[in-house]
Formats: C-alpha cells, sequence, structure tokens
C-alpha cells in the first residue's frame, strides 16, 4: 500500500510539472518582444544630403513580413527581440533597434552609401 501511494505521488508530481505554465517549453522561432507592424514617419539622412521624411507601413507578424515607403517603395522586415531590419526590393538595408514601442533607429547603407534614420508612430 505505502509502495503504490509513493508511485502515485511521483505519477502526480510528474503530471504536475509537465503541464504548469511554469515548466512549458519555450516557444521556438519566437523571439519578438516589439511589434513593428503598423504606420511609422520615418526620418533619414544619407551621409552628405539633407534628411528627408516620409512614411512607412509595415504589414505581417511582430516577428516578419512587407513594408512600402510613401505608397511606392516595397521591401521586406524582420525583428528579433529589439533588433529591426528591412530592406527595400532594390536599394538600401536599414538595421536598427526599437527604443519602446514608439520609436526606433539605427544606420541604414546601399552599395558606398550610408546614413542614418529615425522612425516614430
Amino acid at each position: 500500500m505505502k509502495k503504490r501511494f509513493i508511485v502515485l505521488s511521483v505519477v502526480v508530481l510528474f503530471a504536475t510539472m509537465m503541464f504548469s505554465p511554469g515548466c512549458k517549453k519555450k516557444e521556438e522561432g519566437v523571439t519578438a518582444k516589439f511589434d513593428i507592424t503598423g504606420t511609422w514617419t520615418l526620418v533619414f539622412k544619407w551621409t552628405n544630403q539633407a534628411a528627408k521624411t516620409g512614411t512607412i507601413v509595415f504589414t505581417g507578424s511582430a516577428t516578419a513580413g512587407s513594408f512600402v515607403f510613401n505608397n511606392y517603395k516595397k521591401g521586406t522586415y524582420t525583428v528579433n527581440g529589439k533588433n529591426v531590419s528591412w530592406q527595400y526590393t532594390v536599394g538600401a538595408k536599414y538595421t536598427g533597434t526599437s527604443t519602446g514601442d514608439k520609436a526606433m533607429s539605427g544606420i541604414m547603407k546601399n552599395g558606398g552609401l550610408s546614413g542614418t534614420w529615425t522612425a516614430t508612430r
């Protein structure tokens, strides 16, 4: 009887550990803590040029999707934690970090050109 109680206790303890929320395996591939989707005001400045402003809209998931800039230029984006990256189908690549839910900033490169950017919403 005592042996049966011990076995039953171990089974119950194991089941409790396996199915409690704190012990579940972390969902693989989901690392985004920042949701980039939506409309942003983008200010960018290439070295030795004046700053320019436009609207960029990100659609997709919190980790990847597509974007359109000023209803014209398109490309794809990825987000990993606070790190963001997007690249136009033809042209520049932007990388940076979010500085909260409503701001992000970083650098951009296109061939030999480089510059900086900020985006807010």
